[in-house]
This record gives structure tokens, sequence and C-alpha cells, in this order.
């Protein structure tokens, strides 16, 4: 191209500019930097909030059995996970100690019986004195302790089962020697309800109150959910995690429960909550619990943080420097940063719910 054909086409090309400003109606958009945007206004509901939380599930009778003496184990009888009934044998010590114990006892007490008898008898004749008397009667009351005593060890040389129930964990095996009161099974009743343990927050554990339900699942039954109460809360944290104890009574279970198992937790307040609630669309910056909003102030677009509460299908409960009738953003709301100048669209739904 010559320089004579290039000085041409500059004012052709800005004749033509012109020619299709003049068909699109010879006006020009004037130019600005302000963002169109939708917004809608902050509505406040009241609620009922929901605490999530996990926790194990055991029975609410979980009792430690064990012998009332020590000895060595002869037998134990059940298998960890067994179910048993009331009065069940469930272990025994070997018994050729306790059962020698018990037959010395039988012999001093039958000698105790036959001195009070000839002592009695000389009394009577005036052949002892009442001191010899009183002595053998001594003798006799201690003979009839120790016959008792013997055999009440005897009784208690083998455990048995307290009531219904299942045995959740079995701590010693046969041939062991086990002192007096070691602990040597787990039992579990099954005549009691099944509880489960969870742990709260500060934050929740004061919204939480007793005879609230919750919804109660486990990856035993993926496709169910049982019902249960808050039976009992702690009053003060565990030492070594600063979390309380909450305990989750069960309305209904399914026919075989396992001590043990995992829980996912839905406490449900009884008492409303008045919460902010804004749409889905206008929450930025997720994370977790928390992200932002954006708000109109004069014409500009001003972030506010909030703390997630409680999320529904198409709105969100939140907790913040929000107010009731805060225009926050929606459409254009992940495209803007702090203090950009917007331009809001007015929308049919935003003027139904200022009316409201």
């Amino acid at each position: 191209m010559n320089k004579l054909a290039g000085r041409l086409l500059i004012p052709v090309l800005t004749i033509a500019i012109t020619l299709v400003n003049c068909k699109s109606g010879g006006e020009q958009l004037p130019v600005t930097d302000q963002l169109t945007v939708e917004a809608r206004p902050v509505l406040e509901k009241e609620i009922l909030t929901t605490i999530h939380t996990s926790g194990i599930l055991q029975s609410s009778a979980a009792t430690k059995l064990s012998f009332k003496i020590g000895g060595i184990v002869e037998k134990i009888l059940v298998r960890e996970s067994e179910t048993v009934t009331k009065g069940q044998t469930l272990a025994e010590l070997k018994m050729t100690e306790i059962n020698a114990q018990v037959e010395h006892a039988k012999t001093a007490h039958d000698k105790a019986i036959r001195d009070y008898e000839r002592a009695k008898t000389l009394y009577d004749g005036s052949a002892a004195s009442l001191q010899q008397k009183q002595d053998a009667e001594s003798g006799l009351q201690i003979a009839v302790s120790n016959l008792n005593i013997a055999e009440f060890n005897l009784r208690y040389a083998k455990i048995t089962a307290p009531e219904n129930g299942k045995i959740l964990k079995k701590l010693m095996e046969e041939n062991e020697l086990v002192d007096a009161g070691y602990p040597a099974l787990v039992f579990g009743s099954t005549d009691k309800s099944w509880i489960i343990k969870a742990y709260l927050t500060d934050q929740d554990i004061i919204r939480v109150h007793y005879g609230d339900t919750a919804r109660v699942r486990f990856d035993a039954w993926p496709e169910k959910s049982f019902k249960a109460v808050v039976s009992e809360i702690s009053e003060a944290a565990e030492a070594n995690s600063g979390l309380f104890k909450v305990e989750l009574r069960l309305v209904d279970k399914p026919s075989r429960f396992i001590s043990g198992l995992v829980a996912q937790v839905d406490i449900f307040n009884s008492s409303q909550q008045r919460c902010l609630f804004v749409p889905i669309s206008a929450l930025v910056k997720a994370d977790s619990d928390s992200g932002y909003v954006y708000i109109v102030q004069n014409d500009t677009a001003n972030s506010v943080p909030v703390k997630i509460i409680a999320l529904y299908e198409n709105e969100i409960a939140v907790m913040g420097s929000l107010q009731k009738g805060d225009q926050v953003i929606t459409a254009g709301a992940p495209y803007l940063k702090d203090g950009d100048r917007i331009n809001v669209a007015p929308t049919e739904v935003a003027k139904m719910e200022v009316g409201q």
C-alpha cells in the first residue's frame, strides 16, 4: 500500500463508523465505570437451629462385672458380642481353694455348736460358770459369721448376668490369676435404653436444652434415621478437650445395635432464633461456615463478613453486621471488589420482598 492509499483509508473508516452510528439511532451511549447488578433486601425470620455433631453409641447400663474374690480363672463361658439372659453363668474361678475354705468354715461351725451345747448343759447343771457359757456362745456366733462369709464367697466365685444383655468386651482369659474386684467382663443391658455420647463446643452447648429432639444416622443403616432426645447435659468441660458432653437417648432402634457404632447427630434446638436471611447467590468467598456478601451503600459495593447458621434451598441464614432491609447484591456479586461503583437494576422479586 502506497502513502496516498493510506491517507485515503483513514477518512473512509471514520465515515463508515459515523454511518453505523447514524443507522443505530445517531446517539452514542455515555461511557461509565459503574457495574450493573441486582440486589435483594435482607430478611429476618424465626428458625429452629440445628447443631451437627458426632457421637458413640453405647448401652445406658454398661457395667463392669468382676469376681468377689481373687483366684485363677477356670472358665469364661461367653464370647464378645454374645447375647445372654438374666442369671446365666458367664465365668467361673477354680473352686479347689474356695471349696476348702467353705469346708473349713463348716467344720469350725459344727465344733462351735457342740462347744456351746456342752457349756449350756454344764451351766444349767451348775458345773460351768456364766462366763464359760457366754464364751461358747460368742464362739458360735463367730463361727456362723465365718461360714456365711465362706458361702457368700462361694456364690460369687462365678459371674452371672444381672439381667438380659450382651457381652461388650472380655477383659481376661482362662487360667489368668485375678485379684478380687478386678473387671473381667463389660456387660451391656438390652432391657435398658441405648444412648449416644457426643461432645459440643461452648458455642453449641448453650443452645442445647433437655428434651431437644435429634435425628441420628449410622453408616450401618445409611438409608435410615432414628429419633433421639437430649437426656443429659454436662455442666463442666472435659479437662483434655475443653468440650462439653451431652447424652442423647434413642427413642427407636433397630433389632440389633452394637456398642461403639459411630453416629452422625443433628440436634434440633427447641427454642426459636431470629436470623437474617440472604439469597445463596449473594454469598461470595465462602470458607467452611463463614463468607462475605456485598451490600449497596451510596451506589458502591461494600463487603460484609457473615457466619453461616443454616443452609436452605434458595437462601442462607446468617449472622453478622447486616441489618434487616439492607440491600444485598445477588447477580454480579462474584465480579465485585470492595468499593466498586454500581448501578442497581430493579427486579420484581426485590419489589415483592420489600412489600413483605
